[in-house]
């Protein structure tokens, strides 16, 4: 099976649970990063990228959670992050599926993954989106001093701000979630054409600071997210998740696992949200309480 049909039948598995697929080559990735986070693979070797669409955590996470912690027998506190969890068990049936297909020699890297020792993340997936056109990542380190005209900026950028990636259609409301190797697929240097990613902000610097301040100094209120028009964001029942401490997350879960059904529990969240809506534009406009 040559790449291209490859890529078609990993979209073909990827899509239908909310997820999109951008390959790239191995070399591309090695050329943005130091030397400590090169991947050792020929640098032609085909790689595919992962993120989720907003919907994947309805879609995919939900069924995952009742499929495997309600109607199935495991123990929701005998693992650690359940979404990790999903994701895992998720992308190695899909590369188990793709090596008994047609022999195909496969790693999958999480972005969650971390190098043993050091604690330094096994990939850099912004990178990742970047090079394979997935999403714009704006790196603080990229940006000339010389077109701010703002010492205050200027001084900003030199506080090690971390970046932060933008999609074209979601803006902040996605993740970056694996990349699939194909260790035995190796390409001509013309077979697999860059893609430059959409700059959704079209190189605007005031726009880009702005970005960079909202992910950095108020990440959890995800105004950095909606930077630009979108197309889709997280459902209620997905901010409420996200929005908990991690160590208050599988009570969240529990509580959800008391509902019949998925298709119940996003019924229930999606009433509660449009009366909360409600009230709060009735209080803004009217002084209702």
């Amino acid at each position: 099976m040559n790449f291209e049909n490859i890529l078609k039948q990993l979209n073909s598995e990827l899509e239908p649970l909310e997820f999109e697929s951008h390959p790239f080559l191995i070399k591309w990735y090695n050329n943005h990063v130091d030397d400590k986070f090169k991947l050792n693979y020929a640098e032609n070797t085909l790689a595919v990228l992962v993120i989720n669409k907003p919907k994947m955590f309805d879609k995919l996470f939900l069924k995952f959670l009742f499929d495997k912690f309600k109607y199935g027998s495991e123990s929701l506190e005998s693992h650690n992050d359940p979404i990790d969890l999903c994701m895992t068990e998720t992308f190695s049936q899909i590369k188990q599926k793709f090596e008994e297909m047609d022999n195909n020699e496969i790693d999958v890297i999480k972005d969650f993954e971390m190098m043993p020792g050091n604690r330094r993340p096994k990939i850099i997936m912004q990178t990742c989106a970047h090079v394979s056109g997935a999403a714009y990542f704006y790196d603080p380190k990229k940006i000339e001093n010389d077109r701010l005209n703002d010492e205050t900026n200027t001084n900003l950028l030199k506080k090690n701000l971390m970046g932060v990636c933008l999609h074209s259609k979601y803006g902040g409301w996605f993740a970056m979630r694996c990349v699939f190797i194909f260790k035995n697929i190796i390409l001509d240097n013309e077979e697999l054409k860059w893609r430059q990613p959409i700059d959704p902000l079209n190189g605007n610097y005031e726009k880009i600071i702005d970005l960079l301040k909202k992910f950095n100094y108020n990440w959890k209120d995800s105004t950095y997210r909606d930077v630009i028009k979108v197309k889709e964001s997280y459902s209620s029942i997905q901010r409420e998740y996200f929005n908990l401490e991690p160590k208050y997350r599988k009570d969240l879960i529990k509580e959800w696992l008391e509902y019949s059904n998925v298709e119940q529990l996003i019924q229930t969240y999606e009433k509660i949200f449009k009366d909360k809506n409600l009230k709060n534009y009735l209080v803004k406009n009217f002084y209702i309480v």
